[in-house]
């Protein structure tokens, strides 16, 4: 299978790629090396991509993407994963976000309708939801988001739903929730309070720290969206258009995130807490039931193993 990964240096495209590849795949991914968090991170991943003779790499933005991958390259498969991230972001730079999430998406539905691509997976985000009813159904309601980014995701998703109508394209929307591991942004709830912690700054909360984030394991992530693969192949004779919640199905209070930190470092940290942020959900929180009906999705890390892998990976990479 040929597939086209667009944001390959990021987090959760850098870790899909590893998979496939070991699994036997062709990866083209694509990647504008977008300076929002350390590039020489992005470089990094993809040099260890290259160890795996099936993957092509170009440098370039999905704005780029019809003119620069050769006429003759046509994927059975695309995920979508890059995006300018960040609802904070957002917030400064709603212009961009929207260009980029919104737009850039308008691209790469072209490139597929043009090449006749026939299955898609993209990542949507659970700030759809906004602050919907608990716990957030594929079903429920998202015409309330609370910043630019969720309306980008939001958005999007509707292009997406549009090319399938339209086209024909077989495609899988992924609605994530929270995700974490070790090598996550460092914008990320959990990697930022690590680092401020190991630099010996103090833990910066919005609001009194009751907040609740459904957190998924990076590991948890991927095996959603390997079983949608799967599911997009077994399923290749019908008209599919699907939009899955890929969370832990748990909420966990961020003050609850700092005592495992807490327990897991062995240190003293200083944590200061700021003005709760209008942008902010109350909580996160996915009903996974859809996801596990269709594709036996079961998220196994509890959030106390996956900050422990978190801790010791950044523990071995310092050796």
């Amino acid at each position: 299978m040929k597939v086209l990964i667009t944001g390959v240096a990021g987090f959760i495209g850098f870790s899909v790629a590893q998979r496939i590849l070991r699994m036997g795949f062709s990866v083209l991914g694509i990647d504008n090396l977008d300076p929002y968090y350390s590039t020489s991170t992005k470089q990094s991943r993809i040099q260890s991509l290259f160890k795996f003779k099936s993957f092509q790499f170009l440098p370039i933005s999905i704005f780029d993407i019809s003119n620069s991958i050769p006429s003759h390259f046509r994927p059975d498969l695309i995920i979508h994963l890059a995006a300018l991230p960040g609802i904070a972001h957002s917030l400064a730079h709603p212009g961009s976000c929207l260009q980029t999430n919104t737009v850039g998406t308008v691209s790469v539905l072209e490139f597929a309708r043009v090449r006749k691509v026939s299955k898609i997976l993209f990542s949507s985000s659970s700030s759809v939801y906004g602050n919907s009813n608990l716990p957030f159904s594929e079903s429920d309601s998202t015409i309330i988001p609370l910043s630019p980014y969720a309306v980008s995701k939001k958005s999007a998703e509707m292009l997406m739903s549009n090319y399938h109508h339209l086209y024909g394209i077989n495609i899988l929307i992924f609605r994530l929730f929270s995700v974490y591991g070790p090598e996550s942004r460092p914008d990320l709830v959990i990697q930022k309070f690590f680092n401020q912690i190991h630099t010996g700054k103090p833990c910066l909360i919005y609001g009194d720290g009751n907040l609740e984030r459904d957190f998924t394991f990076i590991d948890d992530v991927i095996d959603g969206l390997m079983k949608g693969i799967h599911y997009l192949e077994s399923n290749s004779s019908q008209r599919i258009l699907e939009i899955f919640n890929i969370g832990s199905g748990k909420s966990v209070p961020i003050n609850k995130i700092l005592e495992i930190l807490k327990s897991g470092l062995k240190r003293n940290f200083e944590v200061r807490y700021l003005e709760k942020r209008e942008e902010d959900a109350r909580i996160t929180l996915a009903d996974i039931s859809k996801a596990y009906k269709f594709l036996e999705y079961s998220p196994k890390v509890e959030i106390e193993e996956g900050i422990s892998r978190l801790i010791d990976y950044h523990k071995y990479i310092e050796l």
